[in-house]
């Protein structure tokens, strides 16, 4: 075991605990989710819908969903309106970037993060519709507290819609239902 490498990534995977999902404040939410808090249920979910998805290698989608945050750790959490000001490239070269630091270039948590943001496999694809999911309900949560400023994120679903994922037109359906619920 390398244990600079093992002590290094628990140093950033800490900083994790202590930053807020930026998001959130930026829409008037008072004490948000912590990205640490975002990852436990994003892992959560990629399990639950590795279930539903059989073919999918569901260790490597665990492995994706466990570090495909880390390098917020640098980054910290983009909020929507800095990536309007932003390239996508530059936002997935910046988190390769960060993932070097932390494990280094050649590393196989680097690899992670470049097939999560690449989206070419089902894994990906698993993860990323597991991290959408986690902040749809987390608005969720957000909005039965009475903070209006989250709607924008339950307006356009098509982007989910679109993956290939066993299960999902369900949850999203439900979600769409507990978000007219809560409006009314």
């Amino acid at each position: 075991m390398d244990l600079e490498k093992f002590f290094k990534i628990q140093e950033y995977a800490g900083r994790l605990k202590r930053l807020p999902r930026n998001g959130w404040i930026f829409r008037g939410v008072d004490n948000p989710e912590s990205i640490a808090d975002h990852s436990f249920r994003v892992n959560l979910i990629t399990y639950l819908l590795c279930l539903e998805n059989p073919e999918v290698d569901f260790e490597r989608a665990l492995k994706l969903a466990i570090f495909h945050d880390l390098g917020e750790s640098i980054l910290t959490d983009i909020p929507k309106e800095t990536m309007d000001l932003l390239s996508e490239e530059l936002k997935l070269e910046s988190e390769i970037k960060s993932m070097e630091k932390i494990a280094g270039p050649e590393d196989e948590i680097t690899g992670f993060i470049r097939e999560y943001n690449e989206r070419k496999t089902r894994e990906s694809e698993i993860v990323y519709a597991a991290d959408k999911l986690e902040m749809l309900f987390q608005g969720l949560e957000y909005l039965r507290n009475g903070y209006s400023g989250v709607e924008e994120f339950f307006k356009n679903l098509d982007y989910l819609k679109k993956l290939q994922v066993t299960g999902l037109p369900e949850i999203i359906s439900e979600i769409e239902t507990e978000y007219e619920k809560i409006r009314k």
